[in-house]
């Protein structure tokens, strides 16, 4: 019996950190640009509900496909993931999503 209830321990303390992730690397596309601010919406949405855009900022320490300070690149249009810093809007990653 320990030993059921240590496997199923260790199972649900691996799933853990795979599920916190999820939110975070969800695929989003770039509808606005203002400055370093980006307005994003999900990438996959359904026609018949209404989505509120997301506001994302972005520094010059902000990694954009793979370089630092290349907020240029973006464009509207672009599907992305991005890495947030914690409890913040402040994008520290943002990668371009796989199609």
């Amino acid at each position: 019996m320990p030993t059921r209830r240590r496997l199923f321990a260790f199972i649900l303390f691996l799933c853990m950190p795979l599920g916190s992730c999820t939110h975070e690397n969800d695929a989003r596309v770039v509808e606005e640009i203002t400055g370093d601010t980006l307005f994003v919406a999900p990438s996959e949405q359904k026609p018949d509900e209404q989505y509120a855009l997301t506001k994302i900022r972005v520094t010059t320490d902000t990694i954009v496909y793979g370089k630092t300070d290349n907020t240029a690149d973006i464009q509207t249009g672009d599907t992305i993931q991005v890495t947030f810093k914690k409890d913040s809007i402040v994008a520290t990653e943002i990668r371009r999503a796989d199609n």
